[in-house]
């Protein structure tokens, strides 16, 4: 795992001490998490061409979005200016964001080459349409909302803050298991396509699940 940190408020040990509450093995992964003050401090970073495209749209048509995770590069970027108060709301919201951008990695991990397969659904919901949620939504907004409330103290111990807040449970949420999505979405698609991942299905998906979800 790589850090690569431009914020002007959260230091490089305050997020390192978040990310070992996850208690998995993250740090053992290829991911690479990008905090940025402002959108174009991703021009400080080496990308490659293919997700600099793809991270310019985002900075440029996503102004409503503060993070992103993207697959197969395995990168995360959050934009801190785009939710930046002064008050300690802010250390709770970034917690709360990297944490959902972590747990689409996690579910992008444990799926592999399925991930675009059981993202080909996937869709904004308008603001009237908060319960219809894609799945890989709700898991990571059950997700990010459970572990800040169960971390709340050690997250104000590190950030150094004078007020908790914990975070409301979304109604539309709920934590899903990858595998059982997977299951559903290999129903629709060619046998032919589903002999490709046989041997990883039996034994390789379920030992990268028990590394991630503890």
């Amino acid at each position: 795992m790589k850090l690569n940190n431009f914020s002007k408020y959260i230091s490089d040990e305050q997020i390192y001490g978040i990310l070992k509450l996850f208690q998995n093995n993250l740090n053992k992964t290829n991911l690479v998490i990008n905090v940025l003050s402002k959108e174009d401090d991703y021009l400080k970073l080496k990308l490659r061409r293919s997700i600099k495209k793809k991270l310019e749209h985002f900075l440029n048509n996503e102004t409503e979005s503060h993070g992103v995770f993207y697959y197969p590069e395995n990168q995360i970027f959050i934009v801190e200016n785009r939710f930046y108060n002064e008050n300690d709301e802010f250390y709770i919201l970034f917690t709360y964001l990297l944490s959902h951008e972590i747990r689409h990695f996690i579910q992008s991990y444990v799926l592999k080459d399925r991930w675009h397969t059981v993202q080909k659904d996937y869709f904004v919901p308008s603001i009237d349409e908060k319960d219809k949620l894609h799945w890989c939504e709700k898991d990571a907004y059950w997700f990010c909302g459970d572990f800040v409330n169960k971390n709340i103290y050690e997250i104000a111990r590190l950030m150094q803050l004078d007020n908790i807040f914990r975070i409301p449970e979304h109604p539309a949420t709920c934590e899903i298991d990858p595998i059982t999505i997977w299951q559903e979405y290999r129903k629709n698609i060619s046998w032919l396509i589903r002999l490709n991942f046989v041997i990883d299905d039996i034994w390789f998906m379920k030992k990268r699940k028990q590394l991630m979800y503890k």
